[in-house]
């Protein structure tokens, strides 16, 4: 019988450390880190039962199909309980298919594991072969939940409501701009800000401003905002002197920023059409009345400090840009090279 499917980790937390805990999760989960998170919620409740936890740590792109058969049907000499966490289950599941004896075996033993073997696996996608589909209809599913860029405030609103708390609507948009419009960043701070606000219940724009105060989507929406008002210094003294996560999710934000500016640009003066119509044609939501205005503010300042053929060159560096900074992972390399690239928007000159 096919167990239950959650797409809340709140909602699997409760699962876990329940008297009746599945011996089987499937975690239908690409991010690393929330399959860490999950990870450690199930080992923070073995441990409960007794120190003496035996975790095995596989990856399946490189753990033999026998090997771990051998490890999963390993009856432990002592009364312990063991957790195998297998990363990129589906390459494992593909060998156990390919070979036909281990298949046998595996088939034979997965629905007769020992009472204290726990097993977690990590797919990247959700493909499994159809000799195997049984084990996934034996075990607990965990599906990501996705949520559309355009439904983020509702989704979020409602998980304000359900836990019995308020927050209010120029909260929520600051709130989610702070995030950088990403739901996972959002949703982490919206969980510090309920403790921040226990007896209050109620989120307010103060709130926001008190707790997220360093969220990445700070610094991305300054240095947009800092480009588009072609204030050079003001930026690169905002990549010196800030920390900086991920040089590649920047660089796609300056290259969305100058494209999409283009693209007004050219819409407005040789098309003809209003910015709300443009909006549409940019794939940017336009059922959110203070992101359309800001959207539109920041493409009009920006016209209007760089000509269309300054734009032309600009979109020519932001190819070169964006080849170096995917040659260069160091952080601090592509905070130079992003720097750089800045400053010729000054110099109106290409950055070798």
């Amino acid at each position: 019988m096919k167990l239950e499917k959650l797409q809340k980790i709140e909602e699997l937390e409760k699962v876990i450390n329940s008297k009746n805990r599945p011996q089987i999760l499937f975690l239908y989960v690409k991010d690393f880190n929330i399959s860490e998170d999950i990870h450690n919620l199930w080992k923070a409740a073995l441990e409960k039962e007794g120190p003496n936890l035996e975790v095995i740590n596989l990856n399946g792109l490189e753990t033999d199909a026998a090997v771990f058969h051998a490890e999963l049907c390993t009856i432990p000499m002592f009364e312990t309980n063991r957790l195998l966490y297998v990363r990129h289950a589906n390459a494992l599941l593909k060998k156990i298919d390919a070979n036909k004896n281990v298949l046998a075996y595996f088939i034979r033993d997965f629905s007769n594991l020992a009472a204290s073997t726990y097993l977690l696996m990590q797919f990247d996608e959700k493909k499994i072969p159809s000799s195997l589909k049984f084990a996934e209809e034996k075990s607990l599913i965990f599906e990501e939940e996705t949520v559309r860029e355009w439904d983020y405030p509702r989704v979020l609103k409602k998980r304000v409501s359900d836990l019995g708390y308020t927050i209010e609507d120029k909260a929520l948009e600051l709130l989610i701009e702070k995030s950088a419009w990403n739901y996972k960043q959002a949703v982490s701070a919206l969980d510090k800000l309920f403790t921040y606000t226990l007896h209050e219940k109620n989120i307010s724009v103060n709130d926001v401003q008190e707790i997220c105060y360093d969220m990445q989507g700070d610094l991305f929406f300054s240095i947009t905002d800092a480009l588009a008002e072609r204030k050079i210094n003001q930026c690169v003294n905002l990549l010196r002197h800030h920390k900086l996560d991920y040089g590649a999710t920047l660089t796609s934000g300056i290259i969305k920023l100058f494209t999409n500016a283009y693209r007004y640009y050219y819409m407005k003066q040789k098309i003809g059409l209003n910015s709300l119509e443009i909006l549409k044609r940019l794939e940017i939501k336009t059922n959110h009345a203070y992101q359309v205005k800001k959207t539109e503010s920041r493409f009009e300042k920006l016209t209007s400090k760089y000509t269309i053929l300054e734009l032309r060159e600009i979109l020519e560096k932001l190819f070169d840009l964006d080849k170096r900074i995917k040659e260069n992972t160091k952080i601090a390399d592509q905070k130079d090279i992003i720097i750089m690239f800045v400053l010729s928007l000054e110099k109106k000159e290409s950055y070798t």
